[in-house]
């Protein structure tokens, strides 16, 4: 048998089969990485969803925030309860269809509280009467968002930022929801101006 009939050496299958295997080894965590970047993204967008679309329904409630001073139908409350649970109440011209109220002005609490459905969980709390219902807390609400991690709010008036708010009309409404994305709490942060004409 001549040198040119001999088949590969061992050291030769062997160095060929370490190439291949770093080249593999490349690949896959090129793969992995790429894969846990779009798994990132794709939590982040969907925390910046959620974000949205709770700022824009609260924010386009209180634009619509309609308060008549000494009237008892018509409030704008918030800050932390009894509970120690961040809530915000407000008389508002921006209904809900679900809400059944046909005309007039609706009152809407949102209240941020342990979620009895989620061992350790929280949820925001949604609930809009008649602003002439006498029994707001007994009215029964729904769950607008179970992902969150946390919510404050703050209120400026009177030339300085306010943690509750009982009285009156402040300025400004400013919100803070905290979105656990990818392990980590990312707060956002919005802030709505209350319309001053009120009758």
């Amino acid at each position: 048998m001549t040198k040119r009939d001999r088949g590969f050496t061992l050291i030769e299958i062997v160095v060929a089969m370490t190439i291949t295997a770093l080249v593999l080894f490349t690949i896959y965590g090129t793969f992995t990485s790429v894969s846990r970047a779009k798994n990132r993204v794709e939590a982040a967008s969907d925390g910046y969803h959620q974000a949205r679309i709770i700022f824009d329904r609260i924010g386009r409630e209180i634009r619509g925030a309609y308060l008549i001073p000494n009237n008892p139908n018509t409030v704008l409350l918030g800050g932390e309860n009894e509970q120690g649970n961040p809530y915000l109440q407000l008389t508002t011209t921006a209904t809900t269809p679900q809400s059944g109220i046909t005309a007039g002005l609706a009152v809407v609490t949102y209240e941020f509280r342990d979620d009895p459905e989620k061992p350790n969980g929280k949820v925001l709390m949604r609930t809009e009467t008649s602003s002439f219902e006498v029994d707001r807390d007994q009215a029964t609400g729904y769950r607008l968002a179970t992902d969150l991690d946390g919510m404050k709010l703050r209120f400026y008036g009177n030339g300085a930022w306010h943690d509750q708010w009982q009285t009156g009309i402040p300025d400004i409404v400013e919100l803070t929801l905290t979105i656990k994305i990818d392990g980590v709490d990312v707060p956002f942060l919005s802030s709505f101006e209350v319309p001053k004409v009120q009758s």
